[in-house]
Parts: structure tokens; sequence; C-alpha cells
């Protein structure tokens, strides 16, 4: 009966299917769990002759070399395995295991062999790794070198501001020799991790310069694969020195770990700055054990002055595990004083966070918008006055990015950095108005919102020196409206309707199919500028030139961000008749989106305005908002019946009924009564 379950077991472990193979390993498990040593010396010499290649028959098919190296793990990590019945099953099992690693072109049987390698190091200690060291270590060096053009190094991808990395393939030779490479060092550096995790604590006497020279080698590789395993190495390494519960499994002075402290640090610095989100979070996880399990007071401040940039920007990383894993490690760390922790390091922090604004990812340059506006309104000013000049002129690099989002969280960042620091900001408040004034008319509608609140940010700190240009700005904006071509007149070629829903989704990105609108596309960013004008010209070769309504609706959003403020109240609302009467051109097919706008906003401005000049002025837009309400276009004619409810609740709703049946009473089919009905 034993026999026949072991037989099963070995003919599962030579199936092509996973799953099988799976079973294979836990029927093996059991069948040495229920037999003895007579019945283990036939399993591992069935392993030695018809999996590994034993009595001249070779195996091919890389599944079953992989059952094979499963099945030889489980016979080397079962708990009743004793010194092997087979002659040199073990050395014959580990060489074997050690050339796979080596030789072998499938990465999944490489990965199976350097979890063998890590059994063999939990059962018989570091001197598996002592004799086998030289392979391991040549084998790592030899693939860390990535070939390419002579001179061309490759870097990791947070070090080089706008590409990956910087060798760029151009055959399918190269292509396939890189991908053999960097897979290659993936799985030599995971299983020495297994090493690392099978050794434990023991491992401590092989943790020196050389080995963390190696890894910081390693953590520049162009793979983000390569960097993630290297991470997990030191989550390793830290590891067998500091227990689950954060403390020093040894004396201090005998822990490689506490003696190489600093090094880690930069290292773990490194990858919790990388371009990718799986590399920040393995990260992560190893440095607040580091950090929690440093005994001495002295190193642990070292090190978390060091660490403390990244862990403060990943608490706004986009990724949701970093994010979250950042919040806490930051909490357990910093013990409530994180606020002066930063002001103490804030030469570092800002670098650091300038340093994420260059980077070719969309996302850590918007957590670094995010972070920078975090520390201009929550440190205190005399810390963050000494760089204001340098943020700005970093962020003011960004307002001219291909992605929208980065436009629209550097427009609100530059907002906030002038209305907190004016004065720290006059020498660059006139180049960052202009820009301001072009986000006024950015293709993207949450950009358009974002410009607006900085110019309002911009009057709420230099008062009517920038109110009275803005203000002509608004009216020229709302003027130009009228002079809006029609579709006819941008594509004459093109027959009078025959196109009108391209034109609609050229003229505004929330129709936008994804091939025509600028901020769909690939990471690419524009050169730093000069000026305005050539910024603006780089930046339409990504999209199309705005459209005149654009700018309209920049300057409406501009109205309600000035309306907030009691010294322009009076100049906005002598614009609400323009406004109105800017609302009811309709000779353009795109018109139904600034009426969207319109009926979004109108609650506001009025809100912000004041009952006086609803009360004067709500009936000039009953026309406008009435037919948006009537309009065929769902998003128009659901904002229209929302602003109606906001205007009815504004003034009274039985009072705004009474108005509205008294200006025309076919509009009431629009107004709900107190009941909800209409």
């Amino acid at each position: 009966m034993a026999m026949a379950s072991e037989d099963d077991a070995l003919r599962l472990l030579l199936s092509p299917l996973t799953v099988e193979r799976t079973k294979g390993v836990e029927r093996l498990q059991r069948a040495m769990t229920d037999g003895d040593q007579s019945t283990t010396a036939p399993i591992e010499a069935a392993i030695v002759d018809r999996l590994l290649g034993g009595g001249g028959r070779g195996v091919v098919a890389w599944e079953a070399r992989h059952g094979a190296l499963l099945g030889a793990r489980a016979v080397v990590a079962h708990p009743t395995h004793r010194p092997s019945a087979v002659d040199d099953f073990e050395t014959v099992v580990r060489d074997r295991a050690v050339r796979m690693l080596d030789e072998d072109d499938e990465y999944t049987v490489r990965i199976a062999a350097g979890d063998l390698i890590g059994a063999f190091c939990q059962k018989y200690g570091c001197q598996v790794y002592t004799d086998i060291s030289e392979t391991l270590l040549r084998g790592i060096n030899k693939n860390l070198d990535l070939g390419g053009s002579p001179g061309v190094t490759h870097q990791c991808t947070h070090s080089v501001p706008n590409s990956p990395n910087e060798v760029h393939c151009t055959t399918a030779k190269d292509i396939l020799d890189d991908t053999f490479k960097w897979k290659h060092l993936d799985t030599w550096l995971k299983c020495l991790q297994c090493i690392i995790e099978g050794c434990g604590i023991s491992f401590n006497v092989h943790i020196n310069l050389a080995l963390l020279d190696l890894l910081g080698k390693v953590l520049m590789n162009w793979s983000r694969f390569v960097r993630e395993s290297c991470s997990g190495v030191l989550a390793a390494l830290i590891s067998c020195n500091i227990s689950q519960d954060n403390t020093l499994k040894m004396a201090k002075e005998e822990s490689a770990i506490c003696a190489n402290a600093e090094i880690i640090a930069n290292q773990l610095k490194i990858l919790l700055s990388d371009n990718y989100s799986e590399v920040r979070m393995s990260a992560s996880l190893a440095v607040r054990k580091f950090l929690l399990g440093l005994p001495d007071v002295g190193t642990r401040q070292t090190c978390l002055s060091i660490l403390l940039p990244p862990l403060c920007f990943n608490r706004y990383y986009t990724a949701e595990g970093v994010r979250l894993h950042s919040q806490e490690t930051w909490v357990l760390v910093t013990s409530g004083e994180g606020k002066s922790l930063v002001e103490q390091n804030i030469d570092h922090v800002i670098a650091f966070d300038i340093l994420q604004l260059k980077v070719s990812n969309h996302e850590i340059r918007e957590t670094a918008c995010t972070c920078i506006r975090e520390m201009a309104q929550k440190l205190s000013p005399s810390a963050m006055e000494p760089f204001i000049i340098a943020l700005l002129t970093a962020l003011q690099d960004c307002l001219t990015s291909a992605i929208w989002t980065v436009r629209d969280a550097t427009f609100v960042t530059c907002g906030n950095i002038i209305a907190l620091f004016p004065q720290q900001s006059r020498e660059l408040s006139n180049s960052l108005t202009e820009y301001f004034f072009m986000g006024l008319e950015d293709n993207a509608p949450p950009v358009r919102e974002a410009a607006a609140i900085a110019l309002g940010c911009t009057v709420k700190a230099y008062g009517n020196e920038t109110f009275l240009p803005i203000l002509a700005k608004i009216k020229a904006g709302l003027e130009g409206v009228k002079h809006q071509k029609t579709d006819d007149e941008k594509r004459p070629g093109i027959a009078s309707g025959s196109s009108s829903k391209a034109a609609e989704s050229l003229a505004d990105p929330r129709i936008c199919d994804g091939s025509s609108c600028p901020d769909t596309s690939p990471l690419r960013e524009i050169p730093i500028e000069v000026t305005v004008e050539q910024s603006q010209a780089k930046l339409l070769k990504h999209g199309r030139q705005s459209e005149l309504w654009e700018l309209a609706d920049g300057c409406l959003c501009l109205m309600c961000e000035l309306a907030q403020q009691p010294t322009c109240v009076a100049e906005v609302t002598k614009l609400l008749p323009m406004l109105a009467q800017v609302a009811t051109y309709n000779h353009y097919s795109q018109h139904v989106f600034f009426l969207q706008s319109v009926c979004k906003q109108l609650p506001t401005l009025f809100r912000n305005l004041g009952k006086r000049a609803l009360k004067l002025y709500v009936e000039l837009f009953f026309d406008v908002v009435f037919s948006a309400a009537a309009s065929d276009k769902l998003p128009v004619s659901t904002a229209a019946e929302e602003c109606i409810v906001q205007l009815s609740d504004l003034l009274g709703r039985n009072i705004f009924r009474a108005r509205v049946e008294n200006y025309n009473p076919r509009y009431l089919q629009y107004v709900k009564t107190t009941d909800g009905v209409s």
C-alpha cells in the first residue's frame, strides 16, 4: 500500500500540470510521514534516478525538472528525514540545484532550485552557504553586467528624470539577452534570500561590507524585479538579526546590522524612492523592522534622518498599500514628533521632494506636490522660507507637464505657496501668473479649476496689484466666446453636421475616446523651456489648440474663487450680466459643455457673492438654466436640475417658485415644490 502511494506521488510530480505537481508534494509528504526509513530510501532513490537524471536517463521537460526539485525539497525538509539512506543523496541533489541555478533556462525551475538550497540551509546551517558561496556570488556578479554599448551604464529609474534606463535595446537579440540576464540575476538573489532565511541568526557572521557593496550595485539595476528581489534580500538580512517583536536577537556589539546600519539605511532609502510601487512596498516592510529593531538611540536617530524624506513622502503615495503602511510606520517611528523631525531635517526633505518632481512617473510627481503643499501649510514659516524659490522653480517645470493630473496638482500647490509666503514668492509671481493664465484655457476642466484656485491665491497675496490685470483677463475671456469658431469654420472641408460627435470629442476631454485626448498619452515629459510661449507651443504638440469657450469656462471658475474674497465681490458682481449673455451663445457645437459648467458653478458663485447679488441677478440666468434643463444631453440636464434645486434653497423655495412663475410659467415644470414634486 505504501509503495502504491509512493508511485502515485512520483507520477504526480512528473505531471505537466502545476496543480498535480503540488498534489504530488503533498502525497510524498504523507508517504514519508506514514512510512519508516525503509520507505524513505526508495523515494530518495527514485528522485535521484528518475527525476534528476540518474542511471543515464535525462529529463527534458521543465515541468519534470521542477517536480524533481519540489520532491527533493519535500524530502530534505521533512522532519523524519535523516542522513541519506541513498549514497550521497544530499550532495547529488544540492550540486544539481546549484547547476540548475546557473544553467537552466526556465525561471520556475531556478526558483525551485533556490528553495531547495534554502531548505538545506535550514537543516544543516551556514555550512551549506560556505560551500556554495563562491558560486552564488559569482552568479550574481556575472549577471550584473547587462551588456549594451561600451560606456553606457544601466541606472535605476528613480535616479533618471525622464527615462526608465539609459540603455535602449533595438534588436530582438538585445532584448532577449537583457531579459535572460536580469531573470538569472533575479533567481540568484531569491536563492540568496532563501539561504539567509534558512540560516537565520547564524548568517550574521557572513554579513560584511563585500556583501553589502554587492547589493548596492544590484539595487541600481534597471529591472524593477531585480530591485524588488534585492529589497527582499535586505529584509532577510535584517530579519536574521531582528526578531518578529522588533528586538535584537544578539548583543548589539555582535550584530552586523547595527555595525553597518548607515549603509543599509542608505540602500533602503534608494529602494523607498523607486519608480515602482512593488519595490517601495517591499522596502517599506524592511524599513519598519529595521528602524524599530535598532537598540541604540543614536544609531536609530542617524538612520531615521536618512530614511525620513522617503518615509514622509510615501505617506501620500498613490499605491494604497505603500501609503497605509508608511503612515503606520511614521506613527511608530516618530512617536508624535514627526513635525519637529521634518523641521530638523528640512534640507534633506526638500531636496528629496524636488528630486521626486523630476522623475518620469507622473504619480510620483503628483505625490511630491501633495507633500510640498502639506509642508507649506503645517511647518513653521521660518523653516520653509529659505526654500520657497527653489520649490517654486521646481514646480514651475511641472506646469507644462503632458499629464493633466500633474498640472492640476502643481497649480494648486503653487497657489498655496504664494498665499502662505507672498514676500518670498514675489520674485517668481509674475512668471507664475502667466502660467496660471495659460492654465485657465487648458484642455482639461480640472486643470482650469486648479489654475483659477492659483490665481485666487495670487490675488489674496498681492491684492489690487494682481487683481486688476486678472479682472481684465476675465472680461476678455468672457467676451471672446462670441468669436468662438463654428465647426464649419474650424474644418471647412467637412460638411456641416457631418461629424458633430468627432468635433465634440476633440473639443472637450470629458468625452475623449482616449486617442485624441492629450492627457491619456504615454508618460512623456516636455523639456524645461525658457518662456511661457515656448512651453505652450510644446504642450500643444501633445494635444490640440485650446478653444475660446474653454478660456471662458476657466474665467467662470476664477469668478467663483474671487467671489470668496470680500474686496473682489463688487467687481465680480458687475460681471454677472456679461456671464449671462455669454451663456446664451450657441453658435458652436460645444456650447452645451459651457452651459453645463455654468449650471455647476452658478450656485457656488451666488453663495459666495451673497443674497443681495442673488436677488438682483438670478433672473438673468433663468433662460440659460431652464434651457439646459430641457437639453437632451443627460449631463447637462442633470447639472441644470441640481442648479435649480440649489438656487431654490438659497433664495427660499416659495420665493424662487414665485419668481419663476412671474418670469415664465412654462419653467415651473422644472421647479420642485417643498414636497419634491414638480
